[in-house]
């Protein structure tokens, strides 16, 4: 869809960056202090990160069901 598209539109390089941090981000369970940590990145950049995502797709990762978000997961780079 449409949000799809906008995902796409970005710079592969910060695109690749969102990914990474999108997939450790769930892999830790929504803990932004755990994928800080095994990111070696400040919180507030996994929080800015994951807010643009979400703004992206139009989607609440924090409103997902455990098997939706198992689908944003790995191995997410070949989903976008």
């Amino acid at each position: 869809g449409r949000s799809m598209k906008n995902f796409q539109n970005i710079k592969k390089e910060y695109r690749q960056d969102l990914l990474i941090c999108l997939e450790q981000y769930i892999s830790s369970g929504l803990n932004l202090s755990a994928t800080a940590s095994n990111l070696f990145i400040h919180r507030h950049t996994v929080i800015y990160r994951i807010k643009k995502i979400e703004d992206l797709l139009n989607i609440t990762f924090s409103k997902l069901s455990q098997s939706e978000r198992g689908y944003f997961g790995y191995p997410a780079k070949g989903f976008f």
